[in-house]
């Protein structure tokens, strides 16, 4: 078992392409940066368990930090 913060903990265990990422902590702080390393690390799957609001937010600020739209979906 690993309990550290969402980037430093995704850091340690090396996250890569054959990974499966879900975030679910519904805290922006630790779930927004587990979602950009997941995307950079091209993980097989992400999935996000949160409302749809939260959900279009996280979209949002995705896209704002020049994220492709397609790669978010």
């Amino acid at each position: 078992m690993l309990i550290d913060w969402s980037i430093d903990g995704l850091t340690k265990i090396g996250l890569n392409d054959r990974d499966y990422l879900l975030a679910l902590s519904h805290d922006d702080k630790l779930d927004l940066p587990a979602l950009k390393m997941g995307m950079k690390r091209n993980v097989r799957y992400i999935g996000m368990l949160s409302s749809r609001k939260t959900r279009d937010s996280r979209f949002k600020q995705l896209e704002s930090e020049s994220y492709n739209p397609d790669d978010i979906k």
